[in-house]
């Protein structure tokens, strides 16, 4: 992906960025990540935005 352009992978940063939360991952970790994510079952969209849409209309219940 990062030799498609489609994603930038950065060893360090030198200032704290909204961008870049958290701690460094290393690229091993990342790897594993991609991985794990890639094997996850996945789920119609329908489905995820009904479930985004209830759990929204649950937050501003509670922040209301």
């Amino acid at each position: 992906m990062e030799q498609k352009h489609f994603i930038r992978i950065v060893e360090t940063s030198l200032h704290e960025s909204p961008a870049l939360p958290g701690e460094a991952m290393t690229i091993k970790s990342f790897k594993s990540w991609i991985n794990d994510a890639e094997n996850a079952p996945t789920v119609l969209l329908k489905v995820a935005k009904a479930k985004w849409a209830s759990k929204r209309k649950q937050l501003q219940k509670i922040t209301r």
